[in-house]
């Protein structure tokens, strides 16, 4: 909740739905929405089988090529630390989606 608050302060556009979705809603929400960023879970997964456009990050604790969500719409980023990821690669990585 603490991290939803951070992300409504930078884009208050955003929807804060933390605590009041199930995996059902994730699927249903992922049909319509934009775009999903996030790292290697379930919801991802739900949301890149959804057919939504989708950006998964990676560290090096895991292999992509083994555990990635699949589809067109999706798109991989991998750095050793996410630390690393910058915001305007994974929103540049996004827009292409």
């Amino acid at each position: 909740a603490s991290l939803a608050q951070e992300i409504i302060s930078a884009c208050p556009s955003a929807k804060d739905l933390c605590g009041q979705t199930d995996l059902a809603d994730i699927a249903v929400l992922a049909q319509e929405a934009a775009g999903a960023v996030g790292n290697d879970t379930g919801p991802i997964h739900m949301a890149a089988a959804a057919g939504c456009p989708t950006v998964v990050l990676f560290s090096a604790a895991s292999d992509p090529s083994l555990t990635a969500p699949r589809g067109t719409e999706v798109e991989v980023l991998q750095r050793d630390n996410l630390a690393d990821l910058s915001v305007e690669s994974v929103a540049a990585a996004l827009s292409l989606r």
